[in-house]
């Protein structure tokens, strides 16, 4: 908001002044309205990381276990991988 005001003081001086104004409320609205947004989503948004806490926790450790077990067989891979290339 302040970085758009700043460079609304350029018009001054040209033939643009008169839209200075204009802009400028243009600009002070649309900051009220993401403010306002903002103000609405939160709440909501803390609320659906809240309930789906144990849903991600779950995924977390899924992910986990299977990167456990993949790991020695990509080791494995690699390895037969290495021995075809140097064939």
């Amino acid at each position: 908001k302040q970085s758009a005001h700043k460079a609304l003081i350029h018009l001054d001086g040209t033939e643009f002044k008169d839209y200075k104004e204009f802009l400028g409320q243009s600009v002070d609205n649309l900051h009220g309205y993401f403010e306002k947004a903002f103000e609405t989503i939160t709440p909501v948004g803390a609320h659906v990381l809240e309930a789906t806490a144990p849903q991600r926790e779950k995924l977390t450790k899924d992910i986990e276990d299977l990167r456990k077990q993949i790991e020695p067989l990509r080791a494995d891979l690699r390895h037969v991988l290495q021995k075809h290339i140097e064939e």
